[in-house]
């Protein structure tokens, strides 16, 4: 699947429905105020459509506490809904990313922001997440990984084994991680849920995944990858995104869009 360059929004921003009212969004403990047309709000989120029903919402102060969320996601979240585009700081693609890297890495940003996703219901947003992940890897597949710290949030976080994030990580790591990369994630991915759908998708039990990492060798990697498509970037709609019944499946991976190239666009 190759990349959409149609898909960069126009500089102006998306603001259907901007007549109806504004809602405030207090984010964190601090709570950090984001202003958001309300017919977008709920235009995207059910969750938010929802708490802007009269019976949850006061007329003469509409607004929304979310002490437990992140407003530097919130922040994403609020650029995403009117543009449709995902929007990140130019160090997104400039530090070096490996199997020892923290959530402070661009994965572990993407996992954050996938899982708040998956918390207010918003599929559309999981899906530009996904393609995300794989025009990242894809632009520095020689370079970087993605942190076993990462896969392990992901795990900790995420509602169900159904989850699309879940499935493309365990895709990703049969497919991208060495016999190396294996032995160091099992010190930092404690989650045995994780390694139960690892082995059972590469048709290992888990007894025999941990008898080859503390006895086998590279060999294992092999085994994993039989019948397993090397190109992650193929059928990746199929794979990992959800659509509705009446929705057409994507036609082209969704690229997201930097502050730099913001200011290049002038």
């Amino acid at each position: 699947m190759k990349c959409d360059a149609n898909a960069r929004p126009s500089k102006r921003a998306r603001l259907f429905d901007a007549s109806s009212r504004t809602i405030t969004l207090l984010v964190g403990e601090q709570e950090v105020s984001f202003f958001i047309h309300e017919g977008i709000l709920c235009e995207n989120c059910p969750v938010f459509a929802s708490a802007c029903k009269p019976a949850w919402m006061r007329d003469d102060d509409p607004k929304i506490e979310l002490p437990e969320d992140d407003h530097e996601l919130i922040e994403v979240l609020v650029y995403w809904m009117y543009r449709r585009i995902l929007f990140f700081p130019s160090s997104f693609e400039k530090d070096h990313v490996d199997i020892t890297s923290s959530l402070s890495s661009a994965p572990g940003l993407l996992a954050r922001l996938f899982i708040l996703a998956e918390k207010y219901q918003i599929t559309p947003l999981q899906n530009d997440i996904i393609d995300a992940f794989i025009i990242w890897l894809d632009d520095f597949s020689l370079q970087h990984r993605i942190p076993a710290s990462v896969i392990q949030y992901v795990w900790e976080h995420t509602i169900s084994e159904g989850c699309m994030l879940r499935l493309f990580l365990i895709d990703y790591v049969r497919a991208e991680y060495t016999y190396l990369n294996l032995k160091t994630a099992r010190d930092v991915i404690v989650d045995e849920d994780f390694w139960y759908e690892l082995s059972r998708e590469s048709a290992l039990t888990v007894d025999l995944l941990r008898e080859c990492l503390d006895e086998g060798g590279p060999e294992l990697i092999s085994d994993m990858r039989e019948h397993l498509e090397d190109d992650l970037t193929i059928d990746v709609c199929v794979n990992w995104h959800t659509h509705g019944a009446k929705e057409e499946q994507c036609r082209a991976l969704k690229r997201y869009v930097l502050d730099s190239e913001e200011e290049e666009d002038g």
